[in-house]
């Protein structure tokens, strides 16, 4: 048998750090490689594997609201609304993220989904999982290769026309806090070459401190290049 990995997430830079999430049904090593009941492409994940996931992420059911919205950073949200589409953009453009936007956004690209699967025939969308701080999409299956395929592609247009940049909304807030001890190392560098910095700054207002978007801005990747040595990341 062969099982195709399909990973529906979003790589954004927040402080130079890539990040994915959003992770479709083979996301969890173990089942790309595991044979269906039958011959075919993809499989449905096992419940033990959806436990484990929230129980990786330290969430429960009862932690599915763990805020009922967060703020997307304001250096941030500029970028992620050119980048969004027009239907992301009606959710992120007041620069909040709630939960019932970040869910409703997930259905949307699930919908878009089931539905590309309707049109190739053969294939099953699994159900999702939505428990803990981020749904997770439940993958598809087919026993025809060229179905599974067209599938394939469908979603990750589906979950970058509805929900990618909605999830980074949702995700910035936390990974900058995530990034704080850098971005204060990377300031006090700065500050020590005779910087203005504001606290709390961003890496991009790090990086404006220095220098204008164009010319070489050296100091602040020396300062970077240390903070991330002394930190040992």
């Amino acid at each position: 048998m062969k099982t195709r990995v399909t990973t529906a997430g979003v790589a954004i830079l927040v402080l130079g750090i890539a990040r994915f999430s959003g992770v479709s049904l083979a996301a969890m090593a173990d089942a790309a490689g595991r044979p269906s009941e039958e011959q075919g492409y993809g499989a449905a994940p096992r419940e033990s594997e959806r436990s484990a996931a929230t129980s990786a992420e330290g969430m429960t059911e009862d932690a599915n609201a763990s805020a009922a919205e967060r703020t997307i950073p304001t250096a941030e949200l500029p970028v992620l609304l050119r980048q969004a589409s027009e239907y992301e953009r009606s959710l992120l453009e007041d620069g909040v993220v709630t939960r019932d936007e970040l869910l409703g956004a997930f259905q949307a690209a699930n919908s878009c989904i089931e539905s590309a699967a309707a049109g190739a025939g053969s294939v099953t969308v699994h159900e999702p999982d939505l428990r803990g701080d981020e749904p997770r999409f439940g993958g598809f299956s087919s026993q025809d290769k060229a179905s599974f395929d067209a599938v394939g592609e469908a979603e990750l247009d589906c979950v970058e026309e509805f929900y990618n940049h909605v999830l980074a909304g949702w995700g910035m807030r936390s990974a900058y806090a995530a990034a704080q001890p850098l971005l204060a190392a990377i300031a006090d560098c700065l500050a020590m070459r005779g910087y203005a910095v504001a606290p709390g700054a961003t890496r991009v207002e790090l990086a404006l401190a220095v220098g204008n978007p164009g010319p070489p801005i050296p100091d602040f990747y020396a300062c970077e290049a240390e903070a991330i040595a002394k930190l040992g990341r």
